[in-house]
């Protein structure tokens, strides 16, 4: 899996392309999600990207009085996000629905907010999950 971005830490445009399996096997973790889990990217360089990110976080917020969606940011070179169970098992359900049989390469979606969004919090990052055949 790799993990990059075009560098723009005030609305980044992050690129997560893998196999087929690997983001079948994301979304198999988040449908169970218990605490934090840290997915290490390959580091690898790309040429339409100018940062490499480590890897990708997800953490299920225990605090109350918290917002009921995801918040996304970048943190140190991770891509790390934050919110309650139903939410995570709602990005995992998706990502099992996408990346099934019938995918070519290349195919894609973004994950990015919009008002009335009930997925994300408001963030000016947008993630695009792509399914990337030299991977795989």
């Amino acid at each position: 899996m790799n993990i990059v971005s075009d560098g723009d830490e005030e609305g980044a445009e992050i690129e997560v392309s893998g196999t087929i399996q690997e983001f079948r096997e994301i979304g198999q973790a988040l449908l169970s999600l218990e605490g934090k889990t840290l997915i290490e990217g390959n580091q690898e360089r790309d040429p339409f990207y100018s940062d490499v990110l480590h890897g990708i976080a997800f953490e299920i917020n225990t605090k109350e009085n918290t917002n009921k969606l995801l918040s996304i940011d970048i943190v140190g070179g991770v891509v790390c996000f934050v919110g309650p169970m139903g939410c995570f098992e709602k990005l995992g359900q998706s990502l099992l629905n996408f990346f099934s049989e019938g995918i070519f390469p290349g195919q894609h979606f973004h994950l990015s907010y919009y008002e009335g969004n009930k997925l994300i919090e408001p963030t000016k990052h947008e993630l695009i999950f792509t399914y990337d055949l030299k991977i795989d």
